[in-house]
């Protein structure tokens, strides 16, 4: 959950600590991206794809994984409507649906999509 105010907003520094222990200290990114590369140890920019769309009042953008980038759980499969998490099932079938042929069962991608659009159409209910 820290992870998810890191990824949202990377434009701001963040600081998360475990048991008084400092995990992670991410100063702030231009993009994403550079955001998700700093969670990471080691290099992964050959391994992730920028994704951008955009379409009168609908922004999407975020970072997605190669087939060569997977993970035991969905931990890194995330998606934020204006900013905040959330689940949604058809949202996250769908991102497993492109990645079907390519990956094993039980492996995730890597997946931070991020949509933007006027409030008024955001259903308030959307499950966090």
């Amino acid at each position: 959950m820290c992870l998810d105010f890191a990824l949202a907003r990377y434009d701001i520094h963040r600081t998360i600590k475990k048991n008084g222990t400092l995990v992670h200290d991410l100063p702030a990114t231009p993009d994403m991206q550079s955001r998700v590369l700093q969670i990471f140890k080691k290099d992964r920019s050959r391994q992730l794809y920028t994704i951008s769309y955009e379409q009168a009042n609908l922004v999407i953008n975020g970072v997605i994984s190669n087939s060569t980038l997977t993970f035991w759980s969905n931990e890194y499969c995330k998606i934020y409507v204006n900013g905040r998490p959330i689940q949604d099932r058809a949202l996250q079938k769908a991102i497993m649906d492109g990645y079907h042929r390519q990956i094993a069962h039980g492996e995730y991608p890597l997946a931070i999509i991020a949509i933007d659009l006027p409030s008024d159409l955001v259903d308030v209910n959307i499950h966090p």
